[in-house]
């Protein structure tokens, strides 16, 4: 007896260390493993003095505004489509601010230097993002080493590695989105994560505008994940309110500042992005008039009645583009589904109507397994590849489980009707419309949350394996239809595919474990030791991850190091991009000697970054030399810089009209305007916008 109790008390240990022994070890590798990573990436970005180009110099802007003045004001004007204050300076509204609100704490610990801006980005691509992959996969899967391997994909993704060397959002916005979804599912067991679902959507939206639709998608992923009683609960809706008074404080900005709550604008560019040239319609001297909106994508065609038939081609491509880009990565070329015969010919075509080489399918073979697409490189494809591979190997078990549930249910259907019982169970259960309808009781309320259903067999026929994939269709869809679908704006559908991939892949290699586990339940041990294979049975995941844990970690300095001999093997020992010095020249010598001027560059984020604080800077419009000096003496240009991008201003910068004076001794082709000699007219009266903006 002394024995059994011995053993007892220990089975109850080991019991209570299982809930947290999975997630410490989870947290442990990524976070170990990651900060090697981390390490490698800093010691490339440190020789660069280069910030980036466009997107990458505005969030670096932001944060160097937050960092010396506390608010998200910049001293330039990107875009033409308003008219801002003549005064230039004015609260960023075409960049959302998370990247500036991450970049400013290391910019006031190290100085504002450009390797220090890369910081936070790298920080959140080698810890952030794998850190929220695993949890997803944690809270998906209820397995630790699921959550490990979810994070190690991102980790180790050679796209995503790059990507995390510069100051973009994308990699960042990923990271939320897969946090919101760990969050949702996880908040079944805890529902006070509801709140922290929250501060994931307001986060998402902070790093992404368009990922306000996360705050629509809540309750319906709830219901999903916990049924229709959820709603009935305080948690859901404490969640929805924390993140609209997280998201408030940018509402009213906008709305003081633009007059609209939602004002960005990325809403302009939303009505031609991937249809039509980038240069000329967002460079454009809109100045409040005739503005793009998102309804121009599908803009009727006056003599045909129909919508713009290139609208419907393109994104036709961004559809088969965007599941490209989630599933296998950007090796992988467009017409690489040849590789898979006329089976990836029929998925091309279904995915984008354009594309018309399917007719030959009877022709179409199967290329050598040797010569397809191989997914090293780009490891989203392997959360794919095990996807794929788990879903066809299972479909014969998933149609034995569920026939066998359904043949359960009859069995106690017929049961009760021979025995003429008016329920099946011992308390009335309400289906249909009623369910919908009526709230739930005290007893429904603590079962939701305090008796989650069993880890399924079968986890893709449950809700929150469809609330996955609800979340990556209407991503998808945003990207194909509203927006376009580029490589990295693909990036937030990489932790969803990897982690149902890993999940799917792990319950097909359970399976014979689970069968182990049987035949030890049905072996009668002795009375002293029951409870030992009864514990091992529900809990031996906690023990698995801890021995994937240490094996890990007993080989990190090689497994932090994978990514980098990818990073070699493809030629990129080094910076993402060239260390383009000329801004960092020209401003430096801008600073030192004209520390007071405004200057018209086509690159304002980037000179801007290395003048002087009292230096401002304007884009060029895409216009004729009129329009271009009128705008330029409205915010008070006092320099031009030739960048080649104009060349309606070739005659100016060549000397064969006048106007324009080489500044002598600058490192490059700086000029100044004498608005004596060039053409100007008032900017409002020669634009002259039918409908003015307001922006109060």
């Amino acid at each position: 007896m002394a024995r059994s109790t011995f053993f007892s008390h220990l089975v109850q240990v080991l019991a209570g260390t299982g809930r947290w022994l999975a997630p410490l070890s989870v947290v442990l590798v990524i976070v170990v493993l990651g900060s090697m990573q981390a390490n490698y990436k800093i010691s490339l970005a440190k020789p660069i003095k280069f910030i980036g180009h466009a997107d990458e110099a505005g969030y670096v802007a932001m944060g160097e505004s937050l960092a010396d003045r506390g608010d998200l004001n910049v001293n330039y004007v990107s875009w033409f489509f308003i008219p801002y204050d003549k005064n230039i300076t004015r609260r960023e509204d075409h960049w959302p601010p998370f990247m500036g609100f991450a970049i400013a704490p290391f910019f006031m610990a190290y100085g504002q230097e450009p390797w220090v801006s890369k910081l936070a980005p790298i920080y959140i691509g080698s810890i952030g993002l794998p850190l929220a992959a695993a949890w997803l996969g944690y809270a998906f899967s209820r397995r630790g080493y699921v959550g490990i391997i979810a994070g190690l994909l991102m980790m180790t993704n050679i796209t995503l590695f790059t990507e995390s060397l510069k100051t973009l959002s994308d990699v960042a916005t990923a990271m939320w989105l897969a946090a919101f979804c760990a969050a949702v599912i996880a908040a079944r067991e805890r529902p006070w994560i509801h709140l922290a679902a929250g501060v994931c959507i307001a986060g998402a939206y902070y790093a992404k505008g368009s990922e306000i639709i996360l705050l629509g998608l809540y309750p319906l992923l709830a219901v999903l994940c916990f049924g229709v009683a959820v709603l009935w609960r305080k948690w859901i809706y404490l969640g929805a309110l924390v993140a609209v008074l997280l998201m408030a404080p940018w509402w009213y900005s906008n709305w003081k500042l633009y007059g609209k709550p939602l004002h960005s604008t990325q809403n302009f560019v939303s009505g031609y992005m991937g249809l039509g040239d980038w240069e000329s319609n967002t460079y454009r001297a809109y100045w409040g008039n005739d503005l793009p909106k998102t309804s121009d994508r599908w803009k009727v065609d006056e003599r045909t009645g129909k919508v713009n038939e290139y609208y419907w081609r393109r994104t036709a491509e961004f559809r088969e583009a965007a599941v490209r880009h989630a599933f296998f990565g950007d090796k992988a070329p467009p017409d690489f589904w040849r590789q898979w015969g006329q089976y990836g010919l029929m998925i091309r075509d279904w995915l984008d109507g354009e594309y018309r080489e399917a007719k030959g399918l009877e022709q179409a073979k199967v290329a050598p397994i040797t010569e397809w697409h191989n997914p090293r490189q780009t490891l989203p494809a392997a959360g794919a590849v095990l996807l794929i591979v788990s879903l066809i190997a299972t479909l014969p078990l998933v149609l034995v489980v569920e026939g066998m549930k359904l043949l359960g249910r009859w069995r106690r259907w017929r049961k009760a009707k021979r025995e003429d019982l008016e329920v099946l169970t011992t308390k009335p259960k309400r289906e249909g419309l009623e369910a919908l309808t009526t709230k739930p009781t005290r007893e429904d309320l603590e079962v939701l949350t305090t008796n989650p259903s069993p880890h399924p067999t079968t986890p893709w026929l449950h809700g929150k394996t469809l609330a996955i994939v609800i979340v990556f269709v209407v991503h998808a869809v945003f990207l194909a239809y509203l927006w376009e679908a580029q490589l990295r704006f693909c990036f937030i559908l990489f932790p969803l595919v990897a982690v149902l991939g890993v999940t799917f892949a792990a319950r097909v290699i359970e399976f014979p474990v689970r069968t182990v586990m049987w035949a030890v339940r049905q072996a009668h041990w002795g009375a002293g030791l029951t409870a030992r294979p009864r514990w091992l049975l529900h809990n031996w995941q906690a023990p698995v991850t801890v021995v994937v844990a240490f094996a890990l970690l007993s080989d990190a300095l090689p497994l932090s190091v994978r990514a980098q001999q990818h990073h070699a093997d493809l030629g990129l020992r080094g910076y993402p991009y060239d260390d383009n010095t000329r801004h960092a020249i020209l401003g430096g010598w801008i600073k030192k000697n004209l520390p007071h001027a405004i200057i018209m560059t086509r690159l304002p984020w980037q000179l801007r970054f290395y003048c002087a604080k009292t230096n401002k800077t304007v884009n060029q419009p895409y216009a004729d030399a009129l329009t271009i000096f009128s705008i330029a003496k409205y915010y008070g240009v006092t320099h031009i810089v030739d960048d080649n991008a104009r060349y309606e201003l070739e005659t100016y910068f060549n000397g064969q009209r006048p106007g324009l004076k080489r500044v002598a001794g600058a490192p490059d082709q700086l000029f100044e305007i004498d608005y004596s000699v060039v053409p100007w007219r008032d900017a409002n009266e020669l634009l002259s916008p039918k409908t003015k903006t307001d922006i109060r």
